[in-house]
């Protein structure tokens, strides 16, 4: 099994997710982010309607 490997301290989460991105087969990669998905808080705030509409992304915009 995959899965996602901790961070060490002298190296980056980000760094770390790429090389499993580039290591790793589809299966593996599937079964990693089911794994991540299953361990996420589900009482965590939701994005308001608002917040993902187009006329929020694009507001500032001129």
């Amino acid at each position: 099994m995959l899965g996602f490997a901790k961070p060490q301290p002298n190296l980056r989460i980000d760094v770390i997710l790429l090389l499993v991105h580039l290591t790793a087969t589809p299966e593996e990669l599937a079964q990693a982010f089911l794994e991540w998905a299953s361990n996420r808080d589900r009482n965590s705030a939701l994005l308001s309607d608002y917040a993902v509409s187009r006329e929020s992304m694009y507001e500032n915009e001129e």
